[in-house]
């Protein structure tokens, strides 16, 4: 295999945090261990060093440190759908696909050139083959004009007659779209081009370094839809219960949302074998394990997460046991909310299990309503945060009903608060004998 380089940068993406992989050099640097197409004149200033030494080797005909910018800065925004237009061998779109794919689980990644049975490198088109969110295509963009992308790289037919073509069929469909060699004396018409599509009144934004005596390549993005920075959805989630892992892994997955099982030392060999973008387990040092005289285990771990954690501000967290799950419409709806905290309502099931006391919970719910803030009436699971609120409060050492005595906190500080009565979290949904999944009935709040 020629392109072993390739396999250790794929892995290098899934594998490092997601705080690294916002780092440009950082993204850089895997662009040049994942090489530069051995092809065309001197280019690419210092990074010239990382041309791949012969023409089978697949790589990036990128600046490097101009993609590793885009790809950043494209972190921000939704994209499950990726479409980009001149592949050559094969490798740039490999490498942005695996990229998007680390903060997008969901995405869906298309390349088009009808040249792709003369350049795509062979090893690149298997891996394509293997993987059911790649696929390319001997067509241009005639050939499905009219289709919408997230995201839209235009990387064809050098000509203003191509340029604008793909543009008018795909390029203004989508939500964002880039262009490539926009600067330098290499290609006229596209920088031509460029310059007529920012007079279109839309948000740009250029990316231009390099580190050649003259101006080269260069990246444009314009922005055909309002500009939404993309939010998701975490669940922090303390895991103990060992039996619930796969039953909660399987029901959480097709909800688009980012766990973090927070985990002990012993704990972690768990969560060591997975290996999927929207699972980001959390060790604990061992000299962390233990918290405050009275503290629960469960607030020791959300405690530290809180602590040590990169929280982003605009996302939405909630401290989530490893028993509970939440109706499927949920993390879409929070995804529209903007709120400093969205409190939803949530279903306790239909018994009361034969446990300890202090864990008989009753089965009426807990509907969303302001008067409903109180300590013993709401629960942890019905508060999705955002970072920039998270990240201010801890949960205190009083032993039981810590998440009352925070959501009560968070009121009385003042936190905007949006109230989802229609949103339902299911508490416990996995604790034997609470729930009869065979008839969920809701219960009515005047049981309360």
């Amino acid at each position: 295999m020629k392109n072993k380089n390739i396999i250790v940068v794929r892995n290098l993406i899934k594998c490092l945090d997601v705080e690294s992989l916002r780092n440009p050099e950082v993204v850089a640097n895997l662009a040049r261990a994942f090489g530069i197409v051995q092809w065309g004149p001197i280019s690419f200033g210092d990074d010239e060093v990382f041309k791949n030494t012969t023409v089978e080797m697949a790589g990036i005909y990128q600046t490097l440190i101009q993609i590793a910018e885009m790809l950043v800065y494209l972190t921000e925004f939704k994209i499950n759908s990726y479409l980009e237009i001149g592949i050559f061998q094969g490798g740039n779109f490999l490498f942005v696909s695996e990229y998007l794919r680390r903060f997008n689980p969901d995405i869906k990644c298309t390349g088009i050139d009808p040249t792709i049975g003369q350049y795509l490198n062979d090893e690149v088109k298997a891996i394509i083959e293997s993987e059911l969110f790649l696929s390319v295509e001997p067509i241009t963009s005639d050939n499905i004009a009219g289709s919408e992308f997230d995201f839209v790289f235009i990387d064809g037919d050098h000509t203003y007659a191509w340029a604008n073509k793909d543009w008018e069929n795909i390029g203004k469909n989508a939500k964002i779209c880039g262009l490539h060699d926009i600067q330098g004396p290499v290609c006229p018409d596209i920088v031509r081009f460029w310059n007529e599509l920012k007079t279109k009144g839309k948000p740009t934004v250029e990316f231009l370094k390099s580190t050649t005596a003259e101006p080269t390549k260069g990246i444009g993005i314009i922005h055909n839809a309002p500009i939404i920075e993309k939010k998701n959805v975490h669940l922090v989630m303390p895991f103990m219960r060992e039996e619930n892992k796969e039953t909660l892994l399987n029901a959480y997955r097709p909800m688009n949302i980012i766990l973090h099982p927070i985990l002990f030392e012993k704990e972690y060999p768990l969560f060591s074998g997975v290996i999927e973008n929207w699972i980001q387990p959390i060790l604990i040092p061992p000299e962390a394990e233990k918290g405050p005289e009275g503290m629960e285990v469960q607030n020791i771990k959300r405690n530290w997460f809180i602590e040590n954690c990169e929280i982003i501000n605009g996302d939405y967290y909630v401290a989530v046991d490893d028993d509970d799950m939440y109706e499927p419409n949920v993390f879409d709806e929070l995804k529209k909310m903007d709120a400093g905290v969205v409190i939803i309502s949530m279903k306790r099931g239909d018994s009361i299990p034969d446990v300890t006391p202090i864990r008989q919970y009753p089965t009426y719910t807990l509907y969303a309503e302001p008067n409903s803030v109180f300590v013993g009436g709401i629960s942890n699971q019905q508060s999705f945060v955002k970072g920039s609120v998270f990240k201010k409060y801890l949960y205190d050492a009083n032993g039981h009903c810590a998440d009352g005595r925070i959501a009560v906190t968070r009121k009385e500080n003042g936190e905007e608060i949006a109230y989802r009565p229609d949103l339902y979290a299911l508490f416990n949904y996995y604790e034997p004998g609470r729930w009869d999944i065979n008839s969920l009935r809701e219960v009515n709040s005047d049981k309360n």
